[in-house]
């Protein structure tokens, strides 16, 4: 899944008040954006196969340290102390376990799409395989994202039409890029991958913190 993480943002944003919608778009891809540095040092691996699945040409035949089910705890653990940590806040614990949830929620949002490739013990691996329908993925995506961004509107309420269609340019964006990224997957290599994914990542975390620059956070 990609977009359909931010879904989960949106959706959290609108529990969790004071924090940064900027840093809960880095906790929800934060094992992908760990995998992608992993993929550049060679720790974790993948092969760019035309063709491999309808929505997606990765064969993420290798990627044990993020996202398996022991791998994606050990993150979201150890991201969720050190953002109680770091963050000032008063209730660290709630504020740890929150975050380690909006990290952890990755691993789960990407079993419906994933092919069983979410290693969970031993040789067990699992996935329901909606990459194999382009359609059902983009439209389970887009789901999950407009779900969220509905909860989102309801809880936040933005200020004005033009902070409101800023966040309807951003989500619509979003969504051709998703089109975009399963109607025309990627033939690069796995390197170049990692940085375009990388580079995805910031660019729409930097525009999360923009979006919500106004409104109550640490």
């Amino acid at each position: 899944m990609f977009v359909g993480h931010y879904g989960a943002s949106f959706a959290l944003k609108g529990i969790g008040k004071r924090i940064s919608l900027g840093w809960l778009f880095v906790a929800v891809q934060f094992l992908d954006i760990v995998w992608a540095i992993f993929v550049l040092l060679g720790i974790e691996k993948l092969r760019i196969t035309p063709g491999f699945l309808e929505a997606s040409n990765l064969d993420l035949y290798y990627m044990p340290f993020t996202h398996s089910l022991f791998g994606s705890l050990f993150w979201s653990v150890l991201v969720g102390i050190l953002f109680a940590y770091f963050s000032g806040m008063t209730s660290k614990k709630k504020i740890g376990l929150f975050i380690a949830f909006a990290v952890f929620s990755h691993f789960l949002f990407d079993i419906p799409v994933h092919s069983k490739d979410l290693l969970v013990f031993g040789n067990l691996k699992i996935g329901l395989g909606f990459w194999n329908n382009a359609l059902y993925t983009y439209l389970i995506e887009s789901f999950v994202l407009v779900a969220g961004l509905s909860w989102y509107l309801k809880s936040t309420n933005p200020k004005s039409i033009i902070e409101k269609c800023g966040l309807f340019v951003f989500v619509a964006i979003l969504l051709i890029v998703n089109y975009i990224n399963i109607y025309f997957p990627s033939t690069v290599s796995p390197n170049i991958f990692a940085l375009e994914a990388l580079f995805a990542y910031f660019v729409f975390a930097v525009f999360a913190f923009m979006i919500d620059k106004d409104k109550e956070r640490f």
